[in-house]
């Protein structure tokens, strides 16, 4: 990178226009990458475990979208199999349960 302040028409030949100032945030970036990689490669524990706590937060926003579809999916085939939506279905098994119980508890007494 040097080499293009060092040779005047280097940089505009290229394409690249390049100060002194940007060269100097290369190299601090440079250096600061350095120490990046030892903390993530190296036996920083803490470092590994919020990685890892980010990846499986990612992961979990990854797969909303198949999960959503697999349930879509499901309740399509649970109401075209049965011919009735799942929640009408619990409800008359619930209403006929509570009614026939409540007319075993009348007709006993």
């Amino acid at each position: 990178a040097f080499r293009i302040l060092v040779v005047e028409n280097l940089g505009p030949t290229a394409g690249a226009v390049i100060t002194k100032a940007d060269l100097a945030e290369l190299e601090r970036l440079n250096r600061g990458n350095i120490q990046d990689l030892q903390e993530l490669v190296g036996h920083e524990l803490s470092t590994e475990q919020e990685l890892r706590r980010r990846g499986r937060e990612w992961a979990q926003h990854v797969l909303e979208t198949p999960r959503a579809w697999i349930l879509s999916a499901l309740y399509i085939v649970i109401t075209v199999t049965l011919g009735v939506a799942p929640i009408h279905a619990l409800l008359i098994y619930a209403s006929t349960r509570f009614f026939k119980t409540v007319y075993e508890e009348v007709h006993y007494m």
